[in-house]
């Protein structure tokens, strides 16, 4: 943005209209800083910016922005900028995990995003409220590597499509160890479907326990139901690998591997195929030694994290 020019009066005359003087207010917040609002270049008063502090963490599978304090905002009002060296990119808000049931950033909650990158690499984040273009945290640093244990999302979701229609989710988890991990049950529950449907295609539930597509052998799981068959993920549908279901087999994933978990296919009300992009998924996942993880995510609107 570029301020105006003011000129100076000349020496004969003054015209009895006298321009107007344009206020420019950059407005450019460092991480923990508050933020202030712009005037757009007509002199119109653009909405002002939230009025927050927000502060920043850089590692090597995500980035984190904390709101430290100040008044809330919408999600839908907010925009992430990431700079590396190979690209420069804008991020929704909605692409990202806000903390929390409701859409609203408040004081106290956190917004991760998938953001890949190798440890060291230099990466630059700013956290931008749309309306008034104000930059709320702005930070500049190399990735840190990510503690891993257990069996982790990898923080990557991505919607496919069959023949042209959506509905088909995709994600990643991987046991870091130490031993393997087998898989009893799973509880899916979303808010971007009615139900999730077998089709005569693909079994609704499946597990590539050691990530080769090599599908149908051990140690992959997977659940098949009678195509046409639909299981009600809005409250949650808990889908038992031992039992439920035919073709039925626990997954497990061996120390070290990344299985790739495919969910075929969300349908909405009328049984179309739904349209997942910006859907919150939550994943519950019961093993064998009687410990459960759960796992929250948001598929992607582009194509994919």
């Amino acid at each position: 943005m570029r301020p105006p020019v003011l000129r100076a009066p000349g020496r004969r005359g003054v015209s009895s209209a006298i321009a107007t003087v344009l206020l420019v207010a950059l407005a450019v917040v460092l991480v923990g800083a508050t933020a202030t609002f712009v005037l757009d270049l007509d002199g119109a008063l653009t909405e002002p910016a939230p009025q927050m502090s927000v502060s920043a963490t850089v590692l090597d599978d995500e980035v984190r922005f904390t709101h430290r304090g100040g008044g809330s905002v919408n999600g839908s009002e907010l925009e992430l900028v990431v700079e590396t060296a190979d690209e420069t990119k804008r991020v929704p808000f909605a692409d990202g995990r806000l903390d929390g049931t409701d859409r609203a950033y408040t004081a106290g909650e956190t917004w991760r995003y998938c953001q890949r990158s190798t440890t060291g690499e230099r990466v630059t984040l700013r956290l931008v409220h749309e309306a008034s273009q104000a930059v709320l945290a702005t930070v500049e640093r190399s990735a840190e590597e990510t503690a891993h244990r257990g069996l982790e999302y990898q923080c990557a979701s991505t919607q496919y499509q069959y023949n042209g229609d959506p509905g088909w989710m995709a994600f990643n988890l991987t046991n870091y160890g130490p031993g393997d991990l087998t898989i009893e049950e799973m509880t899916i529950r979303t808010d971007g479907a009615e139900h999730l449907t077998e089709t005569s295609q693909s079994v609704a539930v499946y597990v590539d326990a050691d990530g080769d597509f090599d599908y149908y052998d051990p140690p992959d799981g997977y659940v098949g139901f009678t195509p046409g068959t639909d299981l009600d993920v809005r409250g949650g549908v808990t889908v038992d690998f031992s039992s439920s279901g035919a073709y039925r087999a626990e997954p497990t994933i061996s120390d070290g591997t990344t299985a790739w978990i495919s969910l075929f296919r969300f349908t909405d009300v009328n049984g179309d195929p739904a349209d997942m992009a910006g859907a919150t998924v939550t994943i519950n996942v019961e093993l064998s030694d009687g410990t459960t993880q759960t796992y929250t995510m948001v598929v992607p609107t582009g194509d994919g994290a």
